[in-house]
C-alpha cells in the first residue's frame, strides 16, 4: 500500500476529491493557510493499493497538472495621449507536487 500526498490549488483539490472517492480511494483534504507552494493550497492524502498508484497519479495529473491560460490584456501606452495597447499573453495555472510513500502498516479503528 502507498500513501500519496498531492499538493495543489484548493479548487483543483476539491474537483479531484470527488473523482477519487467515487473510485473507492480513501482521500482526506487538508486546507492550508500558508501552504507548501503558496497560500490557498490544498493537500490530498490518498491511500492507494500498489497496483493503482499509476492510475491515481494519472488522474491527479489530468485534473491538477499545469496548464496555460491565454490572457487578453490592455496595457496603457507610455504617453497618456496615445491609445491603449492590446497585449496577448499567457498565464501558467495549476501545478501539482506529489509525494508517494510506502505504508508498512495500515489499521482502521471503527
Amino acid at each position: 500500500m502507498k500513501l500519496i500526498f498531492a499538493v495543489t490549488e484548493r479548487q483543483l483539490a476539491h474537483s479531484v476529491l470527488g473523482e477519487l472517492t467515487g473510485r473507492g480511494f480513501p482521500v482526506t483534504l487538508i486546507h492550508e493557510a500558508a501552504g507548501f507552494l503558496v497560500p490557498g493550497q490544498g493537500t490530498l492524502m490518498i491511500g492507494v493499493p500498489d497496483a493503482a498508484v499509476d492510475a491515481v497519479i494519472n488522474a491527479l495529473a489530468d485534473r491538477c497538472g499545469t496548464r496555460v491560460q491565454p490572457l487578453d490584456g490592455i496595457v496603457p501606452a507610455s504617453d497618456p495621449t496615445e491609445y491603449l495597447i492590446r497585449e496577448n499573453s499567457a498565464v501558467v495555472q495549476g501545478g501539482l507536487a506529489l509525494f508517494v510513500m510506502t505504508v508498512s502498516r495500515f489499521e482502521r479503528f471503527s
